[in-house]
């Protein structure tokens, strides 16, 4: 099954990104599969009026478990772990700071869907399963490598021709760069990579409400999973499960549509 992940800023973004997934998974969007099940907890962000009643809308027939029988979301569960552990090993063995936290779940989604699995035939990916076509794996690098980027703003002769920058995630047309010195996340083609060297670093996040980019230390993350995360003026005592799982899954069981 392929996996989808969503940061959001807020829970009461769910609903939103529900709907976004449900437009790119069937015959509108990207997909062309049918939601038919849904399974949740009885987490409030689940149960809104909105909620169900477009579940109802679209058909789908909406599932809750029962509290703290966390075996009854096993599917889900499961793969909060695996996608933590590769989180988790991807940051520790880059040295990056946790507040990167959310470009290695990201990551780590990324590198699942397109890694063969017994559990297709033909030891497929799940890239594949959904796409009809074989994922293109020969840019892959590793994660939080020293990126050299060129520098296509000089305007002088002895301007720096590249900026160092940190490998943080894929973009459908390029790499996903934190630039240490201007301390924002750009997307870039034109790079050489050292993987053998990782930049150890502090880096401030900043958050603009509109903007379209994230803070990973102010985002939750959404899809099988809901990963719960530092809030902007959280105390201390929150600061320190920042990185910990919100045990809130849901699973999506999608039928192809004939």
């Amino acid at each position: 099954m392929l996996q989808l992940l969503y940061l959001i800023t807020y829970k009461s973004d769910v609903f939103s990104v529900f709907k976004d997934f449900v437009t790119k998974s069937e015959g509108g969007g990207e997909f062309n599969y049918k939601l038919v099940n849904l399974y949740s907890d009885n987490g409030r962000e689940y149960l809104s009026t909105d909620m169900k009643k477009y579940c109802i809308e679209r058909g789908i027939t909406y599932h809750l478990t029962v509290p703290r029988t966390l075996q009854q979301n096993g599917v889900s569960e499961r793969m909060v772990r695996t996608i933590t552990e590769k989180a988790r090993s991807m940051l520790n063995g880059a040295k990056l700071e946790k507040v990167f936290w959310g470009d290695a779940v990201l990551t780590a989604v990324y590198l699942i869907n397109i890694t063969p699995t017994k559990a297709l035939k033909e030891f497929r990916t799940p890239f594949e399963l959904w796409h009809n076509r074989k994922p293109i794996i020969k840019y892959l690098k590793v994660f939080g490598s020293t990126v050299y980027v060129h520098n296509k703003t000089s305007t002088s002769k002895f301007d720096d021709k590249s900026w160092k920058g940190i490998l943080v995630g894929y973009e459908p047309n390029g790499y996903r760069v934190w630039n240490v010195e201007c301390e924002k996340y750009v997307t870039v083609r034109d790079v050489i990579i050292d993987e053998t060297t990782f930049m150890q670093t502090r880096p401030v996040i900043r958050l603009e409400r509109n903007s379209k980019e994230y803070s990973c230390n102010e985002t939750d993350a959404f899809k099988s999973v809901l990963l719960k995360s530092q809030e902007p003026n959280s105390s201390k005592s929150d600061a320190n499960k920042s990185d910990e799982i919100y045990n809130s899954p849901m699973k999506i069981r999608m039928k192809l549509k004939m």
